[in-house]
């Protein structure tokens, strides 16, 4: 069981615990925030995310470019 100044959730085991603290938190930052802003804040979190994905994505894309090149180099020095 969790207690908190927000009331009192039951839950069993490690995972549920952390996900209904979470989920606490969350109720709470809304109500403190109001929709508006809690939406806002929620929205740059996604962008902020989505955009670290897009970076990896494209680093990774370069990396396989770059075997791609490295490999043809090679293909290349040997066949001489």
């Amino acid at each position: 069981m969790i207690k908190s100044d927000l009331g009192t959730i039951e839950v069993d085991g490690r995972e549920p615990v952390i996900m209904a603290e979470f989920i606490t938190l969350l109720v709470a930052l809304r109500n403190a925030l109001g929709e508006e802003k809690y939406n806002r804040a929620l929205q740059r979190a996604n962008d902020s995310v989505e955009s670290k994905k897009d970076t990896e994505t494209f680093k990774n894309e370069e990396k396989e470019r770059m075997a791609e090149v490295i490999k043809a180099i090679l293909s290349g020095m040997e066949d001489k």
